[in-house]
């Protein structure tokens, strides 16, 4: 495959935090969209984050297709658990990413960053929830894993921070599938054997769990991602094999870090194997509204959109500096754009 058959067209920036609302005072960043809606990231001041929601619609603008928002003005989760928050009233919910499930039924894995039994401190922990209808959210409780095995060692994932965490839109041979990123410190990964920070795969029966087959997938491999990977965008089908855009990123301090994505391909039944995987980043921080920020030098990929504007494109849409919303247009290689039409939504 041809690299430079796979790149993001920008489109500009999406949305821009209000200064007037005190729930996004310090920036929207990393949505999910659910059917025409998209989810975000909405920061408050202390870092307090909470879910709120915007419509999306295509427009023509000198002649040319663009995607445009309007803010409900509705938040869609707000802290409440003690995965969510702290005894001191600080957490968060953070970076949702949402699967369309085949019967219409809407899935989000998101990050609770509150204080669990599980953890001395506020940690970082995934959690899931369902919806039918876009807005409307049930909270089906923090997930759980099955202990891995590693050589010597025996990982419980359960007591190991976690983030970046995207659902399959279908089953693999009858079980729920997903991406994840534990989040190992120095220490453990060198005991372990295993990445600082890396993308596994598991299996459960439930969405909560317990996930099990853990099987690391993707590690650091090229100098713009030497400090760690994550998943990024929910896999996107397209007929015989999954299409993964994460991101990387690369050593050094949060805020010193350089965060750019990249895109993987695994086997429509072998989402283990990782059959290719982009040498260069596809989706780099180059303009000042990706440059400057909260945290900047950032882009991160976290929904795709696919739209009637053009067929064989998808619409992806990151977080910019921590600060704003951005868009862009994936361009795929020919040999697969045949089979786009039949791309589910995710």
């Amino acid at each position: 495959m041809n690299q430079t058959q796979v790149y993001i067209k920008r489109g500009g920036v999406l949305l821009r935090p209000d200064p007037q609302d005190s729930r996004e005072i310090e920036g929207i960043l990393n949505p999910a969209t659910a059917g025409d809606y998209l989810l975000y990231r909405a920061v408050g001041q202390g870092n307090y984050s909470r879910l709120m929601a915007a419509k999306l619609a295509t427009a023509t603008a000198k002649e040319n297709q663009t995607i445009i928002t309007h803010k409900l003005n509705k938040v869609i989760m707000e802290p409440e658990t003690a995965y969510e928050l702290t005894k001191k009233g600080h957490g968060g919910i953070e970076d949702p990413r949402v699967t369309e499930l085949p019967n219409g039924s809407f899935v989000m894995f998101y990050t609770g960053y509150g204080r669990d039994v599980d953890f001395k401190k506020q940690t970082p922990v995934v959690a899931v929830a369902t919806s039918n209808d876009s807005l409307t959210w049930q909270r089906q409780g923090r997930i759980t894993f099955a202990k891995y095995q590693n050589h010597n060692h025996v990982i419980d994932f359960n007591l190991t921070p976690n983030k970046d965490t995207v659902l399959f839109p279908e089953k693999i041979n009858g079980r729920y599938a997903l991406l994840y990123r534990p989040m190992f410190t120095r220490k453990q990964a060198a005991t372990y054997g295993v990445p600082w920070r890396g993308i596994w795969y598991a299996e459960a029966d439930t969405l909560t769990g317990p996930w099990e087959n853990n099987t690391l997938i993707l590690k650091p491999m090229h100098e713009w991602e030497n400090g760690g990977v994550g998943a990024g965008v929910p896999p996107i089908h397209l007929k015989e094999i999954w299409i993964h855009i994460y991101h990387g990123f690369t050593r050094g301090r949060v805020g010193h870090r350089r965060y750019s994505a990249g895109v993987f391909i695994t086997p429509h039944n072998k989402p283990r194997h990782v059959i290719y995987r982009s040498d260069c980043a596809i989706l780099e921080p180059l303009l000042t509204e990706e440059q400057s920020g909260a945290v900047p030098h950032v882009v991160f990929p976290t929904a795709v959109w696919q739209t009637d504007m053009v067929r064989s494109t998808l619409a992806i849409f990151w977080g910019a500096a921590d600060t704003r919303i951005m868009w862009g247009m994936l361009h795929l290689p020919s040999e697969v754009l045949a089979t786009s039409a039949d791309a589910h939504h995710t």
